[in-house]
C-alpha cells in the first residue's frame, strides 16, 4: 500500500512539473511572438526596411536581450530566429491542414489547435491584405485612353497578324492572269534552244547518221 502511495505521489509530482514546464515554454513562445510582431520589417515583405539587414540584425539583438531569463541568461540571436521560424512553420502547416479538412469535410478529425497560433494573426492579416491589394485596380495605373487599354503587341505577333491580313486581301483577276502568263513564259523559256545550241544539235545528228 505504501508503495502504491509513493508511486501516485511521484506521478503527481511529475505531471505537475510537466505542466509548469509547458506553461513556462508557452509564456516564452508568446513573449517572443509578441516582440516579433512589433517590428514589421522582420516579417512584412513589402516594408521599406525589409531588405535593411543591418537594421533587422539590431532589432533581433534587442529581442534577444529582452528574452533574457533565468532559463536563458545569454542573449542568443540565432536561437530566437530559429525558434520563430519553427513556430511560423507549425502555424502555417496547421492552416494548410485546416483548409484541407474543410475541403474534405473532415474538420472533426483535426488535432487540437496550437496554443500560440492565434498570436500569429498579424501574419495572416498581412497576407490577406496583400492579396486584396493585388486584386483591386490601382487608380495610378489605370489607362487614360482606350488605345492604352489594349495589351502591347509583340513583334512576332504583329508580323503574323500582318501576314494574315495580307493573305486575306483580294487579288484582281487581271493580276492573276498576268501572274499565270509570266509563269508560262518562264516554263517555255526553259524549253527553247539558242541558235548555237540548235546548230550543235544538227551537227551531232549528221555525224551520227554518217
Amino acid at each position: 500500500m505504501a508503495n502504491i502511495n509513493q508511486r501516485l505521489q511521484s506521478s503527481n509530482s511529475a505531471s505537475t512539473s510537466d505542466r509548469l514546464r509547458n506553461k513556462r515554454r508557452l509564456q516564452m513562445y508568446l513573449k517572443l511572438i509578441d516582440l516579433y510582431s512589433q517590428h514589421e520589417c522582420l516579417w512584412m515583405e513589402n516594408h521599406k526596411d525589409f531588405f535593411n539587414f543591418a537594421l533587422k540584425e539590431n532589432l533581433w539583438e534587442e529581442i534577444a536581450n529582452q528574452m533574457i531569463s533565468p532559463l536563458n541568461p545569454i542573449p542568443n540571436v540565432d536561437k530566437w530566429k530559429r525558434l520563430i521560424h519553427i513556430l511560423r512553420y507549425r502555424v502555417q502547416f496547421e492552416q494548410v491542414h485546416q483548409q484541407e479538412a474543410k475541403f474534405y469535410n473532415q474538420v472533426d478529425e483535426l488535432p487540437r489547435k496550437l496554443c500560440y497560433s492565434d498570436k500569429f494573426h498579424f501574419l495572416f492579416k498581412h497576407m490577406f491584405d496583400r492579396k486584396d491589394q493585388s486584386l483591386q485596380p490601382s487608380t495610378a495605373t489605370m489607362p487614360l485612353d482606350k488605345s492604352e487599354e489594349q495589351p502591347q503587341e509583340s513583334l512576332a505577333a504583329k508580323c503574323m497578324r500582318m501576314g494574315r491580313e495580307k493573305s486575306k486581301t483580294r487579288v484582281s483577276f487581271s493580276h492573276k492572269l498576268k501572274a499565270m502568263e509570266s509563269l508560262r513564259n518562264r516554263r517555255r523559256s526553259t524549253l527553247l534552244l539558242t541558235p548555237e545550241a540548235f546548230e550543235n544539235l544538227k551537227s551531232t545528228g549528221k555525224k551520227r547518221s554518217t
